[in-house]
This record gives structure tokens, C-alpha cells and sequence, in this order.
């Protein structure tokens, strides 16, 4: 909305261009002042977008306060129309706008000619504001870049001297442009003296036409360029990054190098790639022995088996066949002893069904005779008649006759896995999946028991137990697998193993 400031001392003027403004240019607010001084204070303060100001006035007339509104810095951007009686007083205009008047109107007021001059006043003030805002933000811009630009060569300067790395820059010839102090300290020369010296004065003939052919390939493509470089100076090693430097053309005219001492990374590299020599060979080392163990272990119990199932068993079963044979001759008057005879008969029985569950805990024959489907459905079948817990088993893809360690690693897995769940997860199902898919057994395990804090279990695991999960573990990845268990307190546990074919 804009603003208008008439300055006259005649009350009724005032009211009278007041009410004209308003109906010439409704929009705009009207603010008065009725002597030269108080104006001058009215248009620092209201900054108003143009100045009516009469020409006779007492105490200053308006040709002063036109002057001194021009030579402030406040108000002199403000257009001023002034207000004078006489139409053919060519003097006065003369002098009004050698003081910087920018427009005269006679009294009395002709409204045409005062909404002309005002609206044009307004469109000057308008211009004026604006560019006087696009010079200053253009001024502000300029400044600020240039602050930018000193503040960024200098943090460029700073960094480039205080940094470790050597930074130079060079022509397509090879020829020094710049040297930074760290890499002048390799050459134990001053800046003087080198810049302007080719890098083939420094050195070799196969370092110099390796270097130039890195260098033409970043002007060519325009491209950076990195690469490790070992010093036939010092025999450190260097990773240099080699980047375009270009002209306003945007022509490569100059190729910036930057070259970072890794000589300390390379020998770490070193000891590690040594160290991890090492640790492979312990790995497999550790793998073998542990194979012959776990062979040890299964033919332990191979043995162990058979034994049981041979030996005493057989032992068992003529015991029974004996005592079925004292039995039998008893006398009615043979009461207690019947009794007594009885319950050794009834123990044997048991002692024979132990044995044999024991040797096929050991070693089921059935693995061998049949192969692992029947086997886990047996377990899993024995399982449930033994306990609580139901076991749901779904297979599919499953071939009759799979490698025998194949079939026994899983088998041993499952095996460990329902028996942990029995000890420890007071479950009422679990859910036993063995799949083939393309190229891998997955075998998985999953009950609705309490769960355990897994971070704890593992942590103390890696230490000295538990001793299943190990030996879970350690038959998976045996057979070049993958052994992962997942478990959170009261919600249960997720075991997955995978082994390839």
C-alpha cells in the first residue's frame, strides 16, 4: 500500500490534498505534516514513497526542505513533488530541481495532473527501490564471494602446507608448476629451485615414463586418476591420486598429484596378510582335528553299540530266558520266592530295553540299513512316546540314499537339537522341516518353549559350553555348512542348519 507524505502549513491544504488523494488513489495512506522541520522528521521516520511539499512555507520554506531531504541519506531516495502558486515561475522550478526536485504542480491543484504526477512518483520510487535492493544484494553477493574466495584460498593454502601429504602440480611435460613444503622436504630443496625442474631431474628413466604415461591419461580423459607407487628413493610406498587441472576454457592444462605415505599400511598389510596365513593354517588344522575326533567319537560308539547290542544283550536275554526257566518250576509253596522272581523277571525285561536304546542312541543300525528318513522318524516316534512333547516332522525332496557323513551329521544334529529342546525349553511342539533345494539339506528346528537370553548363551559358549551347540556347530561347518540358531526369552527357539550337497 503506498504511502504519501504532504508537507504544507496551511491546515486547510493539508485537509484538501488529503481528501483528493484518497479519491484519486484509494489505496494509498496519506500522512501530514504542517512545517518543514516536522516533515524532514516524518519522512526519516514513516519513509514515506513520495514527498508533497509545498513551496512557501514560514521558518523554512520548501525549497530548504527539499535540500535537506536530498543531502540525507534517509530520505533521499524519496521522489518530492512541490507545490508552488505561481504556474510561469520558471526561477523557482530552476531552483527546485537543481536541489533535486523531481516534479512541480500549481496551485490551485488539478486532480488529473496530481493523480499523474503521484502515480508516476510512485513507479519511480518503485524502480528505484527495487534496484536499489538489486544493487545491494548484487553488492552483498559480490562481497560475500569475495570473502569466500579469500577464505577458501586461504583454508586451500592452509591445508595444502599443514597437511602430511606430498602435493604438487605439473604440466603435461613433466615440469613443476607448485611443491608443497612436505614434499619439498623429500628433496631437501627450496621452492626456487625446483619449481620449473622436470620431474624426470629427480628421477629414474622408468619412474619418469611411467609417471608422464599416468599423467597424459588424466589429460586425455579428463579424468582422476590413483594409484599405489613404491619409491625408488626411499622404498616407501605411495598412494597417489592424480586429478585435471583445468583453465577457464575448461581445457586440462595441468595435472594436480597428491601422494599419501601408506609405507606403515603396506607392512601392516603385510603382518596381516602373514597373520591370516597363519590363522588359516591353524583353522585347518583345528577342522582336521576335530574331524578325527568326531571319527573317533562315532566309532567309539559304533563299537560301544555293538557291544551293547551284541554282548550284553545277548547276556541279558539268556538271563531272561534263564529266569523264565526258574519261574516255571516253582511251587505254589514258592510264594515269595515267586514274587521276588517275578520283579527280577520284569527288571531284565527293562535292563534289555535300555540296552537297546542306548545302542541305538549310540548308533542307529537303522541309519545304515535303511538310510536317515526312517531313522529321524523313529527318533522322532520315540521321542514323543517318551515325553510330552509333539513332534512335528515334514520332509520333502529327500533322496533314499544320501553320503553316509551327510546322513549322519544330520541325523546327529536332530538328534542333539530334540535333545536339548527336552532338557531345557519345556516345549509342547516342535517342528522338524528337512528340505533338498537345489544344491543344499536344510534342516530345521523349531519349538514353542521358554527360550533363552541368546547373547549369553553364545558369549559363554565360545568359553567352555554349551557343550551341544559346539558339537551342533562344529558337524555343520565340518561338512562346509551353515549352523545358525536364533532364540528370544519366552518365545523359543529357531535352529537352521544347511550343508551342501
Amino acid at each position: 500500500m503506498p504511502k504519501i507524505l504532504a508537507i504544507d502549513d496551511t491546515r486547510d491544504n493539508l485537509i484538501s490534498i488529503s481528501a483528493l488523494l484518497g479519491k484519486l488513489i484509494p489505496d494509498c495512506t496519506v500522512i501530514t505534516s504542517d512545517s518543514g522541520e516536522k516533515g524532514i522528521k516524518r519522512a526519516e521516520t514513516e519513509q514515506p514513497d513520495t514527498i508533497l511539499l509545498d513551496t512557501k512555507m514560514p521558518e523554512m520554506d520548501g525549497f530548504e526542505v527539499c535540500r535537506r531531504l536530498k543531502s540525507n541519506g534517509k530520505t533521499k531516495h524519496i521522489p518530492v513533488v512541490m507545490l508552488t502558486a505561481m504556474k510561469s515561475d520558471a526561477e523557482s522550478r530552476v531552483k527546485g530541481l537543481e536541489i533535486g526536485a523531481d516534479a512541480f504542480l500549481s496551485k490551485p491543484i488539478d486532480e488529473v495532473e496530481l493523480a499523474a504526477h503521484v502515480k508516476v512518483m510512485l513507479r519511480i520510487k518503485t524502480a528505484e527501490d527495487l534496484l536499489r535492493k538489486e544493487k545491494d544484494l548484487l553488492k552483498d553477493a559480490v562481497y560475500k564471494r569475495a570473502k569466500a574466495l579469500r577464505e577458501s584460498e586461504e583454508k586451500y593454502r592452509s591445508v595444502v602446507e599443514s597437511t602430511e601429504d606430498s602435493i604438487y602440480l605439473v604440466e603435461r611435460n613433466g615440469a613443476y608448476l607448485f611443491m608443497n613444503k612436505r614434499h619439498l622436504s623429500r628433496f631437501g630443496m627450496k621452492e626456487d629451485k625446483v619449481i620449473g625442474e622436470r620431474y624426470d631431474d629427480f628421477h629414474s628413466k622408468e619412474e619418469t615414463k611411467a609417471f608422464k604415461g599416468r599423467v597424459n591419461k588424466v589429460i586425455e580423459t579428463d579424468k582422476s586418476h590413483r594409484y599405489v607407487y613404491q619409491s625408488e628413493k626411499d622404498g616407501g610406498y605411495y598412494l597417489r591420486t592424480l586429478s585435471p587441472v583445468k583453465d577457464p576454457e575448461g581445457n586440462t592444462v595441468a595435472v594436480t598429484v597428491v601422494s599419501k605415505d601408506i609405507t606403515e599400511f603396506k607392512m601392516i598389510e603385510e603382518d596381516l596378510r602373514q597373520a591370516n596365513e597363519e590363522l588359516s593354517w591353524a583353522q585347518n588344522q583345528r577342522k582336521i582335528l576335530s574331524e578325527r575326533l568326531i571319527g573317533l567319537l562315532e566309532n567309539d560308539r559304533r563299537v560301544v553299540s555293538r557291544e551293547l547290542h551284541d554282548h550284553i544283550g545277548q547276556v541279558l536275554t539268556s538271563l531272561k530266558m534263564d529266569i523264565e526257566m526258574i519261574h516255571g518250576k516253582l511251587k505254589p509253596e514258592h510264594g515269595e520266592l515267586e514274587t521276588r522272581i517275578t520283579a527280577a523277571q520284569e527288571k531284565t525285561i527293562q535292563a534289555i530295553r535300555d540296552v537297546k536304546n542306548i545302542s541305538r542312541g549310540l548308533r542307529p543300525a537303522m541309519l545304515d540299513a535303511l538310510g536317515l528318513l526312517p531313522s529321524l522318524r523313529e527318533l522322532f516316534n520315540e521321542i514323543q512316546h517318551q515325553t510330552d512333547m509333539e513332534v512335528h516332522f515334514f520332509s520333502r525332496n529327500i533322496p533314499k540314499r544320501i553320503a553316509p557323513e551327510k546322513a549322519l551329521a544330520i541325523y546327529r544334529i536332530a538328534q542333539e537339537a530334540l535333545t536339548n529342546i527336552i532338557r531345557h525349553a519345556q516345549a509342547k511342539n516342535v517342528f522338524v522341516n528337512l528340505i533338498k533345494k537345489d544344491e543344499t539339506f536344510s534342516l530345521s528346528a523349531e519349538d514353542d518353549g521358554i527360550g533363552f537370553d541368546q547373547d549369553k548363551v553364545m558369549t559363554f559358549s565360545k568359553k567352555k559350553g554349551p557343550l551341544g551347540l559346539l558339537i551342533m556347530r562344529e558337524r555343520a561347518e565340518q561338512l562346509g555348512g551353515d549352523f545358525t540358531l536364533e532364540s528370544h526369552i519366552g518365545k523359543g527357539t529357531h535352529l537352521l542348519v544347511e550343508i551342501p550337497l
